[in-house]
């Protein structure tokens, strides 16, 4: 089902582009994918993430970088397909640019996961969800 004020692929692809000199943005006719190096913090390591958007879906971020985790426990707030749990259902709609939403939530989301290696303990809000 399409949204009523969904954004194109092209006004996607444009603004994460925009925003983010020198990354890729590959599109076809109903979906996209970006591809960029994030580092969350000065201090922090440089991630290979990838965002995979799909008309009438959510935006599916995956870090293509190895992330490490913690003895005896599993990588919090990541679905079983090795998805970043970003958000709650209904936080983000299509009429919200992927620059300015997915790809801040995942900066936040690689900072606290830096935090749960250091400390053991995840700072971020929301609640895990199966998927």
């Amino acid at each position: 089902m399409r949204f009523r004020n969904e954004l194109s692929l092209a006004h996607q692809a444009a603004a994460l582009k925009g925003r983010f000199a020198g990354t890729r943005v590959h599109r076809d006719r109903s979906s996209l994918t970006w591809r960029a190096s994030l580092q969350p913090t000065p201090l922090s390591r440089e991630y290979d993430v990838r965002i995979s958007y799909k008309l009438g879906e959510y935006p599916k971020v995956r870090v293509m970088s190895d992330l490490d985790t913690r003895p005896g426990e599993q990588l919090p707030h990541m679905y079983r397909n090795g998805t970043l749990c970003l958000h709650m259902p209904g936080e983000w709609r299509p009429d919200m640019f992927i620059a300015d939403s997915i790809v801040t939530w995942t900066c936040e989301w690689l900072l606290h996961y830096e935090l749960w290696l250091a400390g053991g303990e995840w700072l971020g809000s929301g609640e895990e969800l199966d998927e």
